[in-house]
């Protein structure tokens, strides 16, 4: 939940903006990316066991895109050896920004995703515990 609520703020700027520019497409992707977070968070509430399967394949959905970023990112740096590209064009302030806002949804993402796959785990091996 504390993931989701970290992810949700900032986003809640986006879809603000999206509101006042009359942006449909950025209007449903972020309703989707909300419905994405919260509706195994639901599930879960009202006692549906499948929720949080269904949450860590949410967050999976939603963590790859941005772990390729990520990694895009990074091998442009270790080719171009720095923020921009060879032949000038570019701004590495812009680059610092996007990797910035990248990392900060990749963090919590991350961590809702490792706590997600240990939750799982654990209530697996609590389930073969109490079948034997």
């Amino acid at each position: 939940m504390i993931s989701g609520l970290a992810v949700t703020i900032p986003s809640l700027l986006l879809f603000y903006g999206a509101i006042s520019s009359y942006n449909l497409i950025q209007l449903t992707v972020l309703t989707i990316i909300f419905s994405i977070l919260w509706f195994p968070y639901f599930l879960l509430k009202h006692g549906n066991g499948k929720g949080l399967n269904i949450s860590i394949i949410a967050l999976a959905v939603l963590w790859a895109p941005i772990f390729y970023q990520v990694v895009g990112r990074i091998v442009f740096v270790r080719t171009h050896g720095g923020f921009e590209g060879s032949n000038g064009e570019g701004s590495p302030l812009a680059f610092l920004i996007g990797a910035t806002i990248e990392l900060y949804f990749f963090t919590f993402l991350s961590l809702a995703l490792v706590a997600g796959i240990r939750c799982r785990v654990k209530a697996r091996a609590d389930q073969d515990a109490e079948v034997k």
